[in-house]
């Protein structure tokens, strides 16, 4: 996915649900896991430091709670703060998560948490009130 459909993607999810968001980006043989309140601008401004194109894999509803725990997860795959290098672990989350809404991505992330892990410390979230779901919608 090119830069301009991940604003347009981006953008749409911060309209729909309230962050923040755990992101995913990629760059090379490097994957980059934060958090911000927008992605789209997250992702902009990451760019405009980097010589290679980033894309965003995947995101989620999550913030520094969530971020820390994946950081701690992936520890031995880190290359250097919140880059690490691209492994069939972290593919496997990201496969998870692309292609849903905010929310139903932050729920299969608890899940897989749950069963790496067997901890319920990314237990599901209630779901969002008032707020449609991207599948109803047609997203």
């Amino acid at each position: 996915m090119d830069i301009e459909q991940a604003l347009i993607i981006a953008g749409n999810a911060r309209r729909k649900y309230r962050g923040p968001f755990i992101y995913f980006f990629s760059s090379g043989d490097f994957i980059k896991i934060g958090w911000t309140s927008n992605v789209g601008a997250r992702l902009s401004t990451c760019q405009s430091g980097n010589p290679l194109p980033i894309v965003l894999e995947a995101s989620a509803l999550g913030g520094a709670t969530e971020e820390q725990l994946l950081h701690r997860h992936f520890e031995q795959h880190r290359f250097r703060a919140e880059w690490f290098h691209k492994c069939k672990p972290l593919e496997r989350v990201i496969k998870k998560l692309a292609g849903h809404d905010p929310w139903t991505a932050r729920t299969n992330l608890g899940e897989w948490y749950y069963r790496e892990t067997g901890r319920g410390d990314l237990d599901p979230p209630e779901p969002p009130v008032g707020r449609l779901m991207a599948h109803e919608v047609g997203d």
